[in-house]
């Protein structure tokens, strides 16, 4: 691809990404993963090797690590939107990578997340509380 310069050292760092929930940024995350696992299957015929490669649904999930005042206000959010917990809304979420200079940002656009489990927990001796939140989307860039 000509102007795509794969030998670039530099990386992005977790200081140069943004995360909006909602359409509002939020500060009180300490993790995101998410992707897309497709159900692919090898397809055999004649022989012991596969001919092919058949593919078949495709999921998109992934999990953020909040702070427990972040799950707070998802859950505040949840209430005035007509549900019970988290766990009831859907939302979209934007990562923004910005890039070095020079270069130009790159955004993920999660669309249509719904947190799957909503745990809280403690132990001995914390000073804050993380919050695992497991979801589901419907699109990845859409």
């Amino acid at each position: 691809m000509p102007g795509v310069n794969f030998f670039d050292s530099e990386e992005c760092a977790w200081s140069d990404m943004v995360v909006q929930i909602g359409g509002a940024p939020i500060t009180k995350i300490r993790g995101i993963q998410y992707g897309v696992d497709s159900d692919d299957e090898e397809l055999f015929a004649a022989g012991d090797e596969a001919i092919s490669i058949q593919s078949g649904n495709i999921k998109k999930e992934g999990s953020m690590k909040i702070l427990k005042g972040a799950l707070d206000d998802l859950q505040a959010a949840a209430i005035l939107a007509g549900g019970r917990f988290v766990t009831d809304i859907k939302f979209d979420v934007v990562i923004t990578y910005l890039p070095a200079i020079g270069r130009d940002p790159v955004i993920d656009v999660l669309a249509g997340v719904k947190i799957n489990k909503m745990p809280r927990g403690w132990n001995q001796g914390d000073k804050f509380m993380d919050c695992e939140l497991p979801f589901k989307f419907l699109r990845l860039n859409p």
